[in-house]
C-alpha cells in the first residue's frame, strides 16, 4: 500500500493507494482527481471575496423636524423645570427667615420636640 499526501488552500489529503489500484492507473486517476480538486478549492479561497454590502439610510423629511422639534421641546422644558426648582428653593428659604422672625417675636409658637 502506497501514501500520498496532497497539501492545497490549507486542506491536507492522503490518498492510499493499494496494490491492486496501481496496476490498473486507478490510483493515479484518484490522485489526479484529488489535484483537480485541491486546485479548484485554491482558486476559490484566492479569488477573494468582490461582494461588497451597502447600507444607506436616508434619514430627511418629517421624521427629522419631528425628533428636532421633541429634542428642542425637552430641552426647554428641563431648563424652565431647572428654574423652577432654583425659585422654590428660594421661597423655602424665605419662608425659613419669616418663621424664625416670627417665633423671635412670640417664642410661645414655636413648636417643642415633644415625642
Amino acid at each position: 500500500m502506497t501514501w500520498c499526501t496532497r497539501s492545497r488552500a490549507g486542506l491536507r489529503f492522503q490518498l492510499a493507494i493499494g496494490n491492486d489500484m496501481d496496476t490498473q492507473g486507478e490510483g493515479e486517476k484518484l490522485a489526479e482527481a484529488l489535484e483537480k480538486f485541491s486546485r479548484k478549492a485554491d482558486q476559490l479561497m484566492d479569488s477573494g471575496n468582490r461582494n461588497t454590502a451597502k447600507i444607506e439610510v436616508n434619514a430627511g423629511g418629517a421624521g427629522v423636524w419631528i425628533a428636532t422639534t421633541a429634542c428642542c421641546v425637552m430641552v426647554a422644558v428641563g431648563l424652565f423645570m431647572g428654574l423652577w426648582v432654583v425659585d422654590l428653593s428660594r421661597k423655602v428659604e424665605r419662608l425659613g427667615d419669616y418663621l424664625q422672625a416670627i417665633y423671635a417675636q412670640a417664642p410661645h409658637l414655636k413648636p417643642t420636640e415633644d415625642n
